[in-house]
């Protein structure tokens, strides 16, 4: 009669409610899918009802063929991976419950129109109560609902030409009083944040606007402003880098080296080094004391298109096409992690500032280590262990470090789903 498709994998279980108004079907996607039951009875205003005012377009055409009883009604997501083992509705309440394979099952309720926009209603409700105390925190606990007077910052919302050719990024100035842009122009531009007080209302309205702006001789590529706002790279078109003093635009150094446009560049947070790559697959280490290239790494497969360094440390993490995100160390130019989970193009990633604590720890651990491996030389040999004897492991490294830590989170995840599983079976 008919024939519904859209299942990427095998169906395990269907079922339909008490009243037969809805297909539910279950298998191993990672969604519940639900379709509407066409009954001989049901005229075209009921499936308007039923189905909502886009039921009219192209889904209800689709249903007045008499041979197609089955609708889509739309998807759920699922939380767990495994595959769904069985779907059953309750006959006596809108219950839905959801088997998948193993000791887990999740229970829907299925609400009715009414209930439905009643959870919505005070849904979009907590969080308009949630924004306004937002609001009166940075304000000074002043809550601008209730009609006191404030200075609460409102963001214009406006078009306006910034350049002469596409915009193609924007990088902020760490004050936090701005931010900077670059274009196809030959431009990079200067702005920032300014407050217009207007005679009529309380409100101070948050504007931007230009002021000042650098000439350069070729389409700019890339920025970036070092974290105390002292230097500013610009990378070209012609592959070449300059580095300008921030404050008068004077240049510091002209960076040569990479054959191929360049994509992506960062600073550290000293200020010591500067890490470039482009399309040429390939990472370089500039020393910004003398603009002297420390190293060239051929890091990745495929282009490079995001780079930044970890806050208050020289290891930098590098996102490429080929799926694949790396950790470097900037000063030993050693490969430290590779993390694979991505299945399409990775284009851009952030970092927060606090990572660097575990890499503090981890260097402290890794030099004590080899303080004792030095002074482990002096020891009489009849007290060192035999050929063939089992002993403690003689040299540890920063990856046998992090993989030792790994085994101790795997192992703490392990005893608390076995405490779980216990108080299950108990």
């Amino acid at each position: 009669m008919q024939i519904i498709s859209g299942h990427h994998t095998e169906i395990r279980s269907i079922d339909t409610d008490p009243e037969e108004r809805y297909l539910a079907i279950g298998s191993a996607d990672l969604e519940l899918r639900f379709y509407t039951i066409k009954h001989d009875s049901v005229d075209e205003r009921s499936m308007l009802k039923l189905n909502g005012p886009e039921a009219m377009g192209s889904e209800y055409s689709s249903v007045q063929n008499k041979w197609e009883v089955l609708t889509l009604f739309g998807e759920i997501q699922r939380q767990s991976k495994d595959r769904v083992a069985i779907v059953r509705f309750k006959k006596s309440r809108n219950l839905l419950a959801c088997q998948v394979v193993g000791k887990i099952v999740k229970i829907l309720c299925v609400l009715d129109e009414a209930e439905f926009k009643r959870i919505e209603k005070r849904r979009i409700h907590r969080k308009e109560k949630k924004f306004v105390k937002e609001v009166a925190d940075v304000n000074g606990g002043i809550n601008p609902s209730k009609g006191e007077e404030s200075s609460i910052p409102t963001l214009i919302v406006s078009d306006f030409k910034a350049h002469g050719g596409s915009a193609r990024s924007i990088a902020t100035i760490p004050d936090g009083d701005g931010f900077v842009t670059r274009s196809e122009d030959h431009e990079v531009k200067f702005w920032e944040y300014q407050y217009a007080q207007q005679l009529d209302q309380h409100s101070k309205p948050l504007m931007v606007s230009p002021v000042r702006a650098m000439k350069m001789n070729d389409d700019v590529q890339v920025i970036a402003v070092s974290l105390d706002a002292k230097y500013i790279a610009v990378a070209l078109l012609d592959c070449t880098v300059k580095v300008f003093f921030l404050d008068s635009f004077k240049i510091f150094l002209s960076l040569y080296g990479h054959k191929l446009l360049m994509l992506c560049m960062d600073i550290s947070s000293d200020r010591a080094l500067l890490v470039t790559s482009s399309t040429d697959k390939n990472l370089k280490i500039w020393g910004l004391d003398f603009g002297d290239c420390h190293k060239f790494i051929f890091a990745h497969a495929d282009s490079v298109m995001a780079l930044q360094f970890v806050h208050n440390t020289h290891y930098v993490f590098s996102a490429r096409k080929d799926r694949l995100t790396k950790y470097w160390d900037a000063n030993k130019f050693e490969l430290l992690l590779t993390l694979e989970g991505h299945h399409a193009e990775v284009w851009c990633l952030s970092i927060n500032n606090r990572g660097e604590e575990k890499d503090k720890r981890l260097e402290q651990m890794f030099e004590s280590d080899l303080d004792n491996a030095f002074e482990s030389r002096y020891v009489p040999k009849e007290e060192l262990p035999k050929e063939g004897a089992v002993a403690l492991a003689g040299k540890k490294t920063q990856e046998t470090l992090s993989a030792t830590d790994s085994i101790i989170n795997a192992l703490d995840i392990a005893e608390d789903e076995l405490k779980c599983i216990t108080e299950h079976e108990g």
